[in-house]
């Protein structure tokens, strides 16, 4: 009965442990909503000052400014109408999250990665690659 009763507290304090640790590694919904709207504005408020943007076969680091208008030219041209969250993680004080743009024509898949800031979570690397490769 003792081994019963040990087993099932080591149980809860598990499950409570998850609990708390699925908080910690939630993407902002606002992230997901801007991406399936291709609104780079609102994207943009998550940018670190610094941005590692790669966009197919095109990788640099560009100001918060400059990411924006190259990610409101690339939704100019595919035009999302979703956004679905493939699988998100995270450790010590940065997360990542990988999903699926879908546009008109094609499906892209899209890695971020996320690093603690002053106020919050803030994207400091945004890759957009064709789902096939």
């Amino acid at each position: 009965m003792a081994k019963f009763l040990i087993v099932k507290l080591l149980i809860v304090l598990f499950l409570c442990s998850a609990w708390n640790d699925i908080g910690a590694d939630e993407i902002p919904s606002e992230i997901v909503e801007a991406l399936k709207a291709g609104n780079s504005e609102h994207l943009a408020e998550f940018f670190n000052e610094s941005i590692e943007l790669v966009i197919f076969d095109s990788e640099e680091v560009y100001s918060k400014t400059q990411a924006r208008l190259i990610l409101e030219n690339f939704f100019n041209k595919h035009k999302p109408s979703n956004f679905v969250l493939l699988h998100q993680g995270g450790k010590n004080n940065s997360q990542f999250a990988i999903g699926n743009l879908t546009t008109s024509y094609e499906i892209f898949r899209v890695y971020f990665l996320l690093k603690n800031g002053k106020d919050k979570n803030l994207i400091h690397e945004l890759r957009i690659e064709n789902e096939e490769d």
